[in-house]
């Protein structure tokens, strides 16, 4: 898997208009969704009465399923949910980069990778939950924290032997999706999009 241009592009400012409507969309949101619970929790408190005491469905425990990025018979990784909130002060850059991204993408997400069968030059390392699966390769984001801030790198996991290739430092963006039609990886920052255009050689799974 190989890189053929990163391209990186301001993203358009907001107009006035938009800038209005965001400004007053909280005043108009929060209202609204406090109305809403407070109509939707007794109907569902109501509900669950309903259901175990007069239908007589019991609830079921809670199972927290493993979220697995990769299993064969010789490799099992997990990625294990990274919550910046709950961490120590020895992460503090992971956390700082984290809420400034944040800022941006309320749904931006990051793992802790830990292999249960071979050990893979992954195990241990943060990644973002972006990820590009094609025929025994798996395109990541891998996070590094290095002389007290993080530096992120699009990488590619051989899925066959468990190695890490290196394919290029991408600085502070959010890698969101991939582009089939461009055959790029897209992502975004606070103020730039982000363009990372690959080799046409390999196909999605």
């Amino acid at each position: 898997m190989k890189i053929i241009e990163i391209l990186t592009y301001k993203i358009p400012k907001t107009n006035l208009l938009n800038r209005v409507l965001n400004f007053f969309a909280p005043f108009i949101l929060v209202p609204f969704a406090l109305i809403m619970l407070i109509i939707v929790i007794p109907i569902m408190w109501i509900y669950e009465k309903i259901k175990t005491n007069i239908i007589g469905i019991k609830p079921t425990e809670n199972y927290k399923t493993e979220n697995v990025l990769f299993s064969d018979g010789n490799f099992h990784i997990i990625k294990e949910y990274y919550d910046p909130v709950d961490e120590s002060k020895e992460n503090e850059p992971l956390y700082v980069f984290f809420w400034n991204l944040a800022e941006y993408d309320d749904e931006f997400l990051i793992f802790k990778i830990r292999d249960e069968k071979r050990i893979t030059e992954l195990n241990d390392c943060y990644i973002t939950d972006f990820e590009f699966k094609s025929a025994n390769n798996i395109i990541l984001q891998k996070l590094s924290v290095e002389n007290n801030e993080v530096k992120t790198y699009l990488i590619n996991l051989n899925t066959e032997n468990g190695k890490v290739e290196f394919l290029s430092e991408i600085g502070n963006f959010i890698l969101t999706k991939f582009d089939k039609k461009k055959n790029s990886i897209i992502g975004y920052n606070n103020v730039d999009k982000i363009e990372i255009k690959l080799e046409n050689n390999s196909h999605c799974r």
